[in-house]
């Protein structure tokens, strides 16, 4: 697994035009750019589980609905070819996950304040929305931020019964289950709602690789909550703050949170005053967090990073400076060290890496 596809989702306002490729070397860290594929601000992205589509939201303003693009993907080559796209169903898609069964796709909208289900046939075509459902309200608690529901993230659970649902204007966290009704593939009448706390902005949530913790991340108040998962029940048992200590950071910006490979190392980007990954080490008993460090991105707003499959190396995007920084990261101490590799960017959004076919 030395040779990976690096798959860049940008915001196309600037010189950015779409998915830009690279082929990521994971002995050295170096990347080679290898083309782009047009699509509008392109900020999220998905993999098919059997690796044949990617899908893309396209946060194309919050004035109008935006849309969600289906991509045939080669797996040799890391090439794309645009399939179709449809309405998200609400304005500023920022979040997409495919179904247990690669069957629907699972859409966040912002500014919609909505959760849109949209189906995929088996050559990857998507159709239109065969479920929608509002939120309304908004805490606010931040009178700017949390006005009205803005909903972040669509986590599919680890034993693929359940979806969550980050509510950063609700200060909220749902549960729905999913189904096999083609008319209902998420059952709104069961559906609960998991409070945080107040002021949070839950923006969203990443699962241990063996499935009984989940980390989430707070945008507006820079925590990170860790939950202990079972049969679709969510228990907090700790709950950290990013800044570093006697810091009293001004601006929380809580973007990205994942783990090592081997679930040993949590990471996380804070883009606000710090921008910064902040490094804990895991608990493997009790999924706690123990501070390991602080590392900065070299770079304004880490909006997105991503680790490659075999763990060696870090790489984030940094929005507002333009750049790809690639760390290298100790497996053992889950320390990152700087290396001289930047990519030159306009407004990286989101990293996926796909390891090349062989």
């Amino acid at each position: 697994m030395n040779e990976c596809h690096l798959l860049v989702g940008t915001y196309t306002q600037g010189q950015s035009e779409g998915i830009h490729r690279y082929r990521f070397e994971a002995t050295t860290g170096r990347c080679e750019e290898k083309g782009v594929t047009t699509t509008p601000s392109p900020s999220y992205l998905a993999i098919a589980h059997d690796q044949r589509f990617v899908f893309a939201v396209n946060e194309i303003g919050s004035d109008r609905p935006g849309e969600v693009s289906a991509f045939r993907f080669y797996p040799r080559t890391g090439e794309l070819t645009f399939i179709n796209k449809v309405s998200s169903q609400g304005a500023d898609p920022c979040y997409v996950s495919v179904s247990p069964d690669g069957r629907y796709l699972f859409i966040a909208n912002y500014s919609g304040g909505s959760l849109a289900v949209i189906p995929v046939d088996e050559s990857g075509r998507l159709d239109k929305a065969v479920q929608v459902i509002e939120f309304g309200g908004g805490s606010r608690v931040d009178p700017e931020r949390q006005e009205a529901a803005h909903i972040h993230s669509t986590v599919v659970s680890p034993d693929s019964k359940y979806l969550f649902v980050g509510d950063l204007g609700n200060d909220k966290l749902y549960r729905f289950t999913i189904t096999d009704d083609v008319r209902q593939p998420l059952h709104e009448e069961s559906a609960v709602h998991l409070p945080v706390d107040p002021g949070k902005g839950p923006r969203l949530m990443h699962f241990s690789p063996d499935g009984r913790f989940a980390y989430l991340i707070g945008e507006l108040d820079g925590d990170i909550d860790v939950l202990a998962y079972a049969n679709g029940e969510l228990e907090k048992v700790q709950s950290v703050n990013m800044a570093p200590k006697g810091v009293h950071t001004l601006k929380h910006g809580g973007a990205e949170v994942q783990m090592s490979p081997d679930g040993r190392f949590l990471y996380a980007s804070n883009r606000g005053s710090q921008n910064e990954i902040v490094i804990y080490a895991v608990n493997a008993e009790n999924g706690m967090l123990t501070l390991q460090g602080h590392e900065s991105t070299r770079g304004e707003t880490p909006r997105h990073f991503t680790l490659d499959p075999s763990g060696r190396f870090l790489l984030v995007g940094n929005q507002d400076s333009g750049h790809i920084a690639v760390f290298k990261r100790d497996i053992n101490s889950g320390l990152l060290q700087k290396t001289p590799e930047i990519i030159e960017l306009d407004d990286p959004a989101f990293l996926l890496m796909v390891p090349v076919a062989g």
